[in-house]
């Protein structure tokens, strides 16, 4: 008899990228009349993550085992179904060769004009930035949208200092241990390393000897840090 995953066909779940994922996640949760706070409580992620992996922003299969166990048994997946999907995708990445990446073209070198946001300043939307700055890193190459933040607290010493303009990349995946820039409503954007403890979502400095600070549950994690530009004093 073959195996089934939440009524399906499990090798062929097996194979779904993580948008028909995140679908199948998403029906399933509203088919119980639940909401994402509710799945996020009981797996004891914030709703933002769960938002993301219903909306496919995060793959699945580069969750560490234990998380993706119970989030999957917050959707009401039963855990033998969950751990043999775990397993069928464990074996799959272990036989599978990464392949060759394509030549690309050369391209021409253009700045990329984005929003600067002061960290703290009160403002949480790019549109609300009053400033642009123009950039070109390598790391802006991929089709991505980013902002910047103008670096004003010490959350990231030593990795960027008062003044620094750190580049995110928005709606990018995150998880515990990234930097990442988070929008406080009147506060503004704030830069840290997120953790999740408890359920509750919290910005760390990277220097111990510094307070974290609880993220409100209406923040909104902007995305992650992709580069620093160091400004020169």
């Amino acid at each position: 008899m073959k195996k089934t995953f939440a009524g399906k066909d499990l090798e062929l779940v097996a194979r779904y990228d993580p948008k028909e994922f995140g679908r199948l996640l998403r029906s399933l949760r509203e088919r119980e009349g639940k909401t994402q706070a509710d799945v996020g409580r009981k797996a004891g992620v914030v709703q933002t993550y769960v938002s993301m992996i219903e909306g496919g922003k995060r793959d699945p299969r580069r969750i560490k085992p234990v998380r993706l166990l119970r989030l999957l048994e917050a959707y009401g997946i039963p855990r033998e179904e969950a751990l043999a999907l775990i397993e069928a995708w464990s074996l799959s990445s272990e036989v599978s060769l990464p392949s060759p990446a394509p030549e690309r073209p050369p391209q021409e070198v253009r700045p990329l004009v984005l929003p600067l946001l002061e960290e703290g300043a009160g403002e949480v939307l790019p549109s609300e930035a009053k400033e642009t700055v123009a950039l070109y890193l390598p790391v802006l190459e991929k089709e991505a949208d980013f902002l910047v933040v103008r670096a004003r607290r010490r959350f990231l010493e030593p990795a960027a200092y008062e003044g620094d303009l750190v580049v995110v990349e928005i709606e990018a995946p995150y998880e515990d241990g990234d930097l990442v820039a988070a929008a406080v409503p009147g506060t503004g954007v704030l830069l840290g390393r997120y953790q999740e403890k408890k359920g509750r979502a919290r910005l760390e400095a990277l220097l111990p000897r510094l307070d974290s600070l609880l993220l409100p549950e209406d923040s909104k994690v902007w995305g992650v840090v992709a580069a620093v530009v160091r400004e020169l004093r």
